[in-house]
């Protein structure tokens, strides 16, 4: 079952809050119609926006500018182990039953390739619960050992949000006389990521994977990049949400 703060954050997001807008403008339509026309004209042009390239690429961009790939050879980085966060779970029949979506699969992807690359060992994190009631780092563990035939050495199956992600796993590595990992997010979330690990006081060195922008290069804007399209929009989505969470954690912690 989703969380209060899931629920609430959903809500003042698009597109959930385009339709609350519309609803509410069904309501005051026959006593105040321009009124009504603005706010459904206003709820149009939002999604039109949110919709295009443009407008996902230059969300991302502001999560993502001071984002950059790991540029240090894991085994030198002085690290001691990868901690790799769980982005979510989805149903799949033909998995028999709740795996990791396709967040939680490129990081984990990127985790697996870390560890071959240096021999550090992971950490997965991610208590949220499916609904079948695994946690999305037991959903990764199995992921991680059906399809790239190793195991995970530790799982955080408690923490329900980022700042929970970097206490509980900070935790579980002071338990293990760990000072210092390598963190694996996507590129947007980083930042607020990031933040709460050093919040908690465990050097974590970021490797990012995926950047939905590239803020190394400044392309000329293109027709192409004006058309709507639903990966645009699910884009923007995680940029709006990610911004608000930083709003959020901000205010309180």
């Amino acid at each position: 079952m989703p969380s209060f703060s899931t629920v609430v954050g959903n809500l003042v997001l698009p597109p959930a809050l385009f339709a609350i807008v519309l609803i509410f403008t069904l309501m005051i339509m026959p006593a105040r119609r321009g009124l009504a026309w603005l706010l459904t004209a206003l709820c149009a042009f939002g999604l039109l926006a949110l919709s295009t390239p443009a407008v996902s690429d230059w969300l991302s961009g502001l999560l993502e500018k001071e984002v950059r790939p790991l540029a240090v050879d894991p085994k030198t980085s002085g690290a001691q182990a990868i901690v790799v966060l769980a982005g979510g779970w989805t149903m799949a029949a033909e998995y028999g039953g709740d795996t990791v979506n396709a967040l939680s699969l490129e990081r984990l992807r990127y985790g697996a390739k870390l560890h071959r690359d240096s021999g550090l060992p992971l950490m997965l994190v991610g208590g949220a619960r499916s609904d079948a009631g695994n946690s999305e780092a037991a959903l990764m563990q199995k992921t991680l050992q059906d399809d790239y035939g190793f195991s995970a050495r530790w799982l955080e199956q408690s923490s329900r949000n980022t700042a929970e992600n970097a206490e509980r796993a900070a935790e579980r590595a002071r338990e293990q006389g760990i000072t210092k990992v390598l963190l694996v997010t996507h590129a947007y979330h980083m930042p607020r990521a990031l933040a709460q690990f050093r919040r908690v006081g465990l050097a974590a060195l970021a490797a990012p994977t995926r950047a939905f922008s590239d803020a190394d290069t400044a392309e000329a804007l293109e027709p192409v990049d004006l058309l709507p399209n639903a990966s645009a929009f699910f884009r923007s989505y995680l940029s709006l949400h990610e911004l608000l969470g930083m709003v959020w954690y901000s205010l309180r912690y």
